[in-house]
């Protein structure tokens, strides 16, 4: 990354992370006031204090300050938007659109983005209440499988309140389709960290090449639930976002001065 692309990359970090710490008080009432509530499977969008969440049972799909659409919520987003910086990718594919703030960031920058949601519902909610167009309701299993696409990003967000990323784990062919189609992907996880160390282990034992950790806040204790965003890249040798002491043989994460973070997330070389 060049000295430019280095400030640039730390400015938009630094101004996003602004807008996330400015909201992120009334993101969490919020989402306890979800979590309280006794739960409705069927997706719907929740309005609160200025923010409205796309949530379905008691797992938020996304949300949207509404004074401020185009800035993100959770620390997590900012760290997935970073993968258009390290790759720049022209033609991406996001599979878990949610309330579409991925989708709209890599469209907005320039990207051809073919977002592919499961739940119909969901699609028609991004739509209408988000102004996301253009979503391919599939399984984003058929998706990948499909035979002559390639990507120059994959970003992979598909939540559903146990971590259905792991989906790439528990079919076998899915991680080998993934690789087929493009050589740099982005997985987002919510994990506690036992989790994290057989995702860490899996990565580590089924791709040829490295992987870079990133979570919005360090684990403290072994049930604290934390989001983890994988970038990994077969071509992009080089991904350190800063200098950073190693990390331990366990894959547990380390915390680093990244760049336009300010030291707030951890990260980690799988």
């Amino acid at each position: 990354v060049s000295s430019q692309q280095h400030t640039t990359m730390r400015r938009r970090f630094l101004e996003k992370k602004q807008v996330v710490c400015g909201v992120m008080l009334s993101a969490l009432a919020c989402l306890l006031v979800v979590w309280w509530r006794p739960p409705l499977r069927r997706p719907r969008v929740v309005r609160s204090k200025g923010i409205k969440f796309l949530v379905s049972g008691r797992t938020v799909l996304g949300a949207q300050v509404e004074e401020f659409p185009e800035e993100p919520v959770f620390y997590g987003w900012v760290v997935q938007e970073a993968a258009f910086d390290v790759f720049q990718p022209q033609k991406a594919l996001v599979i878990g659109v949610g309330a579409g703030y991925l989708t709209s960031t890599f469209r907005r920058r320039g990207a051809a983005v073919r977002a592919v949601e499961l739940d119909p519902t969901v699609a028609a909610l991004a739509e209408k209440e988000f102004g996301v167009h253009g979503i391919e309701v599939a399984d984003g299993r058929d998706v990948l499988r499909q035979k002559g696409h390639r990507y120059d990003l994959v970003a992979i967000d598909c939540f559903n309140g146990r971590g259905a990323s792991f989906f790439l784990f528990e079919e076998p062919d899915l991680l080998e389709a993934l690789t087929a189609s493009t050589d740099n992907f982005v997985l987002n996880f919510v994990l506690v960290p036992q989790d994290e160390r057989d995702v860490v282990a899996t990565l580590k034992r089924r791709l040829p090449y490295p992987c870079r950790a990133f979570r919005d806040n360090p684990f403290v204790g072994d049930s604290v639930v934390s989001n983890v965003v994988f970038f990994c890249s077969k071509g992009k040798k080089d991904m350190d976002f800063s200098s950073s002491s190693s990390s331990s043989s366990s894959g547990r994460t380390r915390r680093p001065r990244a760049r336009g973070d300010g030291g707030g997330g951890s990260a980690s070389v799988v």
